[in-house]
């Protein structure tokens, strides 16, 4: 006895499906860049990060990431921000919290000065310490786009299993 099994599948049918399930693999990487990149503590740059699904030759897609502003890459993989020839970063008690050193002399014209040998900037008027001078500092990487892209690819066999 033998039993003849002719599986005929169009492929056509599985183009929608496919092109379904990676767009929806690209959704889910959006939504969870963005909730990743608000908990790490950039919660108004979270609408930045967007997702794109481009069609190649051959029914294969790609799905890019792009993440702005630019500078979040820094907390992604970690970096060193080196001062030129000082970070200047404002002490706890300066009102200017925002404000670069540099612009608050410009625009505000407080007045500061630099004791010898200190990394400090100390207002002329108040006599309080403005800002603090450090020459480096290490970023450390507190996201995990990456690691979510990768986690979203592999499921992407039971995204398509779903999708029939």
């Amino acid at each position: 006895m033998s039993i003849d099994i002719n599986v005929k599948m169009d492929v056509r049918d599985l183009e929608e499906v496919t092109r379904e399930a990676v767009r929806g693999m690209a959704d889910d990487i959006q939504r969870l860049s963005r909730e990743d990149i608000t908990s790490g503590g950039f919660g108004r740059w979270a609408k930045g990060t967007r997702t794109s699904v481009q069609s190649q030759a051959g029914n294969n897609y790609t799905v890019l990431l792009k993440v702005r502003p630019g500078f979040l890459k820094a907390y992604e993989y970690g970096a060193v921000a080196i001062g030129r020839p000082m970070l200047w970063i404002p002490s706890p008690e300066n009102s200017f919290k925002k404000t670069r050193a540099k612009r608050l002399v410009r625009d505000t014209q407080v007045k500061m000065f630099r004791p010898p040998g200190k990394n400090v900037l100390i207002s002329s008027k108040t006599g309080k310490v403005m800002f603090i001078g450090i020459p480096s500092v290490k970023i450390v990487p507190r996201l995990h786009l990456v690691d979510i892209a990768e986690l979203e690819a592999s499921r992407f066999v039971e995204r398509l299993k779903d999708r029939r």
